[in-house]
């Protein structure tokens, strides 16, 4: 009764996204839905609460949600800049699954002035209740090592955020042998061996700065006691102090 579908944008595993428009208004989002039947609603609802909680410019707001006899439905803000895999995409990457740049939105078509929002919250915890996880959740292409041991806090953020800026770097995965793209065990089977470390093909790394590819290994430390905090890498990497900047790339990627 408050908002009018006007078109689809996807379908995932656990429900449909819908472009929508509000009566009352006219103001344009996004409206998410989530089936009932594949959600564990009790659990849902945890996690639709942490997301209300949450304010921050480059994390999707929680407009409103509704709950009928079949599903969630999330209204959220519409981000129109498109995600980061359309930018990876353009620069020759070849893609073989749902990878974690397409999470983050852009706030506006501008790539030079426009924000990175994250918007998927689907597997986030509060860590004030729970800070050591035990799950094993996420995409395999970006999930941290210590996922498979058990127990693991915030930190396996930093490794997930170190695959992105990998791939938005030089516009390809780390997960190639000499058959082509891994297979999702064989993946799973490098992220388990403690001797396997992520390789830096020197054709793609070499036209990087010094200060993107240190930012990069100091995220994709295998032993997450030696990974840094979000906090020291914001306080310390000068990458980060020069993204306004132009800077050599490969293949018009990042960095």
């Amino acid at each position: 009764e408050d908002f009018d579908l006007l078109e689809s944008l996807g379908v995932g595993g656990f429900g449909e996204v819908f472009r929508a428009q509000r009566k009352q208004d006219g103001h344009i989002c996004a409206i998410k839905s989530v089936d009932l039947e594949k959600t564990d609603p009790e659990v849902f609802q945890i996690e639709l609460d942490q997301a209300r909680q949450l304010k921050h410019p480059n994390v999707v707001r929680l407009l409103t949600a509704y709950r009928d006899e079949t599903a969630f439905w999330l209204v959220m803000e519409l981000y129109p800049g498109g995600d980061l895999t359309g930018e990876i995409l353009k620069n020759n990457f070849r893609r073989d699954e749902d990878i974690k740049p397409e999470n983050f939105m852009r706030t506006t078509p501008d790539e030079r002035e426009s924000q990175l929002v994250l918007i998927d919250l689907g597997v986030s915890a509060n860590l004030k209740v729970t800070p050591i996880l035990n799950e094993t959740v996420g995409t395999l292409t970006t999930i941290a090592p210590e996922l498979f041991l058990g127990d693991y806090d915030e930190k396996c953020d930093l490794w997930s955020v170190g695959m992105t800026l990998y791939m938005c770097a030089v516009c390809m995965e780390p997960w190639q042998n000499a058959k082509g793209h891994m297979s999702e065990e064989e993946m799973q089977a490098c992220l388990e061996n403690p001797e396997w470390e992520v390789p830096y093909d020197e054709r793609r790394w070499f036209r990087k700065s010094p200060e993107v590819t240190e930012l990069v290994k100091q995220l994709l430390q295998r032993d997450p006691n030696v990974r840094p905090r979000a906090r020291e890498v914001l306080a310390t990497n000068q990458w980060i102090d020069k993204t306004g900047e132009e800077q050599p790339g490969c293949c018009g990627c990042f960095g």
